[in-house]
């Protein structure tokens, strides 16, 4: 695109306009060059993604004096094994940068050396070659000789890789000594641990626990769960710290040390039988739970107190398929174990899907965990389907049994007053319903049925909320809006309030 000559000079006159350079495949090594002579006396932020060609001429513009004391920011993306880049890059790292605050670098190894963990790039931190780095990220890289960056690093990322040369115990100690440190990711990356074996089976062997700092703000550990769990043992957190514990499952490498159980998958399972020294929610705090999707199938179980995230969850890795549907006997339990000590208020079950193991008593299941949330003042239930763009949710075997069991009451004892209802305090229900019309009456009758029972119990609900999927056609459309009538028509004796949405 073409410019008068006055925004033409105006821009080469500007600095701070060149010192973000962006890398990619099939560099010009000349507009590279002119984009450092353009940035002028600038921090320099250099990106090499996928830079697979010329890699060492870029590098060689750099090494001069000038640029290496401007080098803010300097990441390697998917970087290859190919041509021998690592060793380009490794050479280049050891140069004395002295102004680099973040260093990223992404390994991606190919060929028939790919998963070996010993083609991994090993970066060997020298005293006096980043002094001042407070980013730092790896993946497939393996770090040595750490401790020349714990005064200065406040953010740290390590995946996908296995430590050789340090124990577990080892970088606890490290982490100890990173006085400045606020974020930590470790996802897929291992150290040496000897005793993890004896600790699963007897818990024996147990790490040392160490404290992060008080300025501490946010924790995501990635693995199986055995891993998870072992970690998170030695960890000691600020109260008010965010945590997101992914436990994969997996059989393949390099996640194939220990292979966790296959079903059903537990979340209890990647944490550390002693959980008190992590920030989970006390005892008469009032939370909000959501389900959330994730990538790779899997869910998380997610609480927002604040500023504070708690995310736990359970993602699908190479080798082994993880059914992303509902399983609502696993369910409660996850509730009552992982927030057992806080009351739930609000339970938000977001993009489910069908269980390909229906359950043998869906209305006992669903009581069991309603019973766990007695607190309990909202619950929704959104659905999701990628079969022609339909909602799904109770023509599914495992989710009819719902209904049954919101108006389902406690049974009582031999002797004494009559039990009570499930869940009394619950004041809304949101729900997204069928496409199909044909069974939607038997959908609200089984709903129907359990509001009316729960009206009789002196339990009745404020406020239900239908939800309907948006289409563009005016045929589709007009289907829609006549169902809205007609359910809005079956539950307005139920509640206080009964209404509408498209927004799920």
């Amino acid at each position: 695109m073409g410019v008068c000559r006055a925004w033409h000079a105006l821009a080469r006159s500007a600095p701070l306009l060149w010192r973000d350079i962006h890398v990619r495949q099939d560099p010009q090594p000349q507009l590279f060059e002119l984009f450092l002579a353009r940035a002028s006396g600038t921090p320099l932020q250099v990106t090499f993604n996928r830079t697979d060609t010329d890699l060492a001429t870029l590098l060689d513009s750099l090494h001069g004096a000038t640029y290496l004391a401007r080098l803010e920011a300097l990441t390697f993306e998917s970087i290859t094994n190919q041509r021998h880049q690592p060793e380009k890059i490794l050479h280049f790292l050891s140069m004395r940068m002295l102004t680099l605050d973040r260093l990223r670098i992404s390994f991606n190894i190919q060929g028939p050396e790919r998963g070996n963990n010993a083609s991994a790039l090993d970066f060997e931190a020298c005293p006096d070659q980043c002094r001042h780095l407070k980013y730092l990220s790896l993946s497939s890289v393996v770090l040595r000789n750490p401790h020349v960056f714990a005064s200065t690093l406040v953010i740290l990322e390590l995946r996908a890789c296995t430590s050789a040369d340090m124990s577990l115990t080892a970088f606890l100690a490290f982490l100890q000594e990173c006085s400045n440190l606020e974020e930590l990711t470790i996802a897929g990356y291992r150290h040496l641990d000897p005793d993890i074996s004896d600790w699963l089976t007897s818990g024996s062997n147990p790490l040392p626990i160490i404290a992060l700092p008080p300025q501490f703000r946010a924790l995501a550990v990635e693995d199986i769960g055995s891993y998870t769990a072992r970690l998170l043992s030695g960890l000691r957190l600020p109260r008010t710290a965010s945590v997101s514990v992914i436990k994969l499952v997996s059989r393949g490498p390099p996640y194939d040390a220990i292979v966790d159980e296959t079903y059903p998958v537990r979340l209890r399972k990647a944490l550390p039988p002693d959980m008190s020294h992590l920030p989970l929610p006390n005892r008469g705090d009032e939370i909000s739970v959501r389900r959330i999707a994730l990538d790779n199938p899997g869910y998380a179980l997610e609480v927002v107190l604040g500023s504070q995230r708690l995310r736990f969850g359970i993602q699908q890795r190479v080798g082994l398929y993880l059914e992303p549907g509902l399983c609502v006997d696993g369910l409660g339990e996850d509730l009552h174990e992982l927030f057992g000590k806080a009351s739930v208020t609000s339970l938000d079950l977001g993009d489910l899907r069908p269980h390909v193991k229906e359950l043998q008593d869906p209305v006992a299941s669903w009581k069991r965990v309603l019973a766990s949330l007695p607190r309990l003042r909202s619950l929704v239930i959104v659905t999701h389907s990628t079969h022609l763009g339909r909602f799904y949710w109770l023509n599914w075997r495992d989710l009819r049994g719902l209904p049954s069991a919101l108006a389902a009451f406690v049974c009582p004892p031999m002797e004494g007053p009559e039990g009570a209802v499930l869940c009394p305090d619950l004041e809304q229900l949101c729900f997204s319903v069928l496409w199909s019309c044909m069974d939607d009456t038997k959908a609200a009758m089984d709903i129907s049925a359990g509001l009316l029972r729960r009206v009789v119990r002196g339990s009745p609900l404020r406020k239900i909320c239908i939800g309907f999927q948006v289409f563009s056609s005016p045929e589709r459309r007009w289907e829609v809006d006549s169902r809205e009538v007609w359910w809005v028509e079956r539950l307005a004796p139920y509640a206080a309030v009964v209404e509408v949405t498209y927004e799920w």
